[in-house]
């Protein structure tokens, strides 16, 4: 199964950012979060528990 859903996709000044996401929607699994910054890439993994 391939859920993709994207959550922002604008341009941010530096700094610290706060995103909130209602994931209600989605079932409990392993979930995984890829963040872009300029060419940086990570990827980061969560697991949602309901």
């Amino acid at each position: 199964m391939s859920i993709h859903n994207e959550i922002i996709n604008q341009f941010y000044a530096s700094g610290e950012y706060i995103i909130d996401y209602n994931a209600s929607h989605l079932p409990s699994s392993v979930y995984f979060c890829t963040l872009q910054a300029g060419s940086q890439i990570q990827t980061v993994k969560f697991v949602l528990i309901k």
